[in-house]
């Protein structure tokens, strides 16, 4: 609050008047002046812790990312094998799987991505006073890290839904034909959403390289037996990366122009 105290005497000159006047007059510009100054310290304090949340925040997710990552390459083939023994339960009935194709395993695990100092920054408006391109780098990557959460907590999912019928009888070879079915069904679901992940990954690496290593492109095809793309395949990604890399440069374009902070 600002006050404004009276004269003590009438001014009896239009040269009094107009000197009390303008003694008001900076002193409420230096009020103002001063108000704005403290006020922009205290957001330049604010925006500097929060720049310290958010790289502490990005190293932890870089370290989560590298271990989903592994987990990626551990779990994939472990629902490939299990797939691999309800085919053959399901195509050789009554017989047990035999020791080559192994035994059923299920365990995962999928931790999803740290977002509490991005969030902490938007509840606060703190990424207000960030400069456009850093606070569009920010909202970009939670956004690629929210949809990996997503997608991991999707794949366990299905993971569960896969073991549901030991419940009855944890005994595969006691399954109906019409219930390998099902599960060989609910297998390919989850090798699905566990490709679904590693192509985020990938294109979250592309965009972001500290975020490493992640599945290759080839390995993902791979689990949908996809093999090497076709000509018309290879220039429908090569026109999207083109159609990327254009959005990107005009972007950095549009950074370059923008004042420094």
């Amino acid at each position: 609050m600002l006050d404004v105290h009276p004269a003590h005497h009438a001014a009896s000159t239009w040269r009094e008047f107009f000197i009390h006047i303008a003694t008001i007059v900076l002193g409420l510009l230096i009020a103002v002046g001063l108000e704005q100054l403290v006020e922009h310290i205290h957001h330049r304090i604010e925006l500097t812790d929060a720049r310290k949340a958010l790289a502490i925040e990005r190293k932890i997710n870089i370290v989560r990312f590298s271990v989903e990552n592994d987990e990626f390459h551990r779990f994939v083939p472990i629902l490939q094998n299990n797939l691999a023994l309800f085919v053959y339960l399901r195509q050789h009935p009554g017989k047990p799987a035999p020791p080559s194709v192994g035994a059923l395993r299920w365990t995962t695990l999928d931790r999803g991505m740290a977002n509490s100092a991005w969030a902490a920054a938007q509840h606060s408006g703190v990424d207000d006073y960030m400069p456009q391109s850093e606070a569009r780098e920010n909202a970009s990557l939670y956004r690629s890290l929210d949809r990996l959460s997503q997608d991991m907590f999707d794949a366990q999912a299905a993971v569960a839904e896969c073991t549901r019928f030991r419940i009855v009888d944890p005994d595969p070879a006691h399954l109906s034909p019409q219930q390998l079915d099902q599960e060989i069904d609910l297998v390919s679901k989850a090798l699905s959403a566990y490709r679904t992940i590693g192509y985020v990954m990938t294109n979250d690496h592309e965009a972001f390289p500290d975020f490493t290593p992640a599945p290759s492109r080839s390995e993902l095809r791979a689990i949908s037996h996809a093999g090497t793309l076709s000509a018309d395949d290879q220039r429908d990604v090569e026109a999207m990366q083109r159609a990327i890399k254009t959005a990107n440069d005009y972007e950095r374009s549009l950074d370059q122009n923008e004042a420094p902070e």
